[in-house]
């Protein structure tokens, strides 16, 4: 006897598997988000906006 998977109905059922089934970020993303990392890459240069 096969069994199915139920369809997916709820938006928010989507939203949880979307959630459970992510992987983490890997090198070099979760490095340079790090603000030290941040300040090696940029120095202390920070951006103005114009208008």
């Amino acid at each position: 006897m096969e069994r199915l998977i139920p369809a997916i109905s709820a938006a928010s059922q989507l939203e949880r598997l979307d959630q459970a089934s992510a992987s983490p970020p890997i090198f070099p993303e979760n490095f340079i988000g790090r603000p030290m990392a941040q300040q090696l890459i940029f120095g202390t240069a920070s951006v103005q906006r114009r208008g």
